[in-house]
């Protein structure tokens, strides 16, 4: 059995302070950062939006990639990742309630139980784009501001770094390591 508890004692501790966002710093950036094997961060994520039946999270990020920040809030969440080849904030992704898709095109989605969109903004120099996937409850944005010109690659590793969980998937989570007291959703 894999040990679930410090990451679920961590959401709590964080839960019960009040305290939504984070601070920098390694391991404290850490506890917030919602990787997918991170439950403590993804149970805040998905209360964030409520109704959302998908949690964005980060799987093992590729050399040279880093989480620069990660904010949840009532309103949603954000994840800031920064590249050593593309930039500062070179991805940005958001989890709200909705979005706006405005002229983004739907494209075939590469994640199951959504709808992408994508815009491209800008291609020379670097690449500007931002894809939507519209799924039960939520909707996820990834906003590429990437300076560099390989930035097709850097595109396609920022994307294998980001899935998605589902919230049954954290609710189980949470039911287990309480013996089934507590769950991400009242009864």
């Amino acid at each position: 059995m894999r040990r679930r508890w410090p990451a679920l004692a961590g959401a709590l501790a964080v839960l019960a302070a009040g305290t939504a966002g984070c601070a920098e710093g390694g391991e404290q950036l850490r506890s917030v950062v919602p990787y997918c094997d991170n439950f403590g961060a993804l149970i805040l994520e998905a209360q964030s939006v409520p109704s959302t039946q998908l949690v964005p999270c980060l799987e093992a990020l590729p050399l040279g990639w880093t989480v620069a920040e990660a904010d949840v809030d009532a309103d949603g969440s954000r994840i800031v990742l920064d590249s050593d080849r593309g930039g500062e904030s070179a991805v940005v992704v958001t989890l709200e309630e909705t979005c706006v898709i405005g002229d983004a095109i739907q494209v075939p989605t590469d994640e199951p139980e959504t709808r992408q969109y994508e815009m491209v903004q800008e291609v020379v120099g670097g690449y500007r784009a931002v894809r939507h996937y519209r799924h039960a409850g939520g909707c996820t944005t990834y906003s590429f501001d990437l300076e560099d010109e390989a930035s097709a690659a850097l595109v396609t590793e920022s994307s294998g770094a980001l899935t998605f969980v589902t919230r049954d998937e954290v609710d189980a989570e949470v039911r287990e390591v309480t013996e089934g007291r507590l769950g991400l959703d009242p009864e």
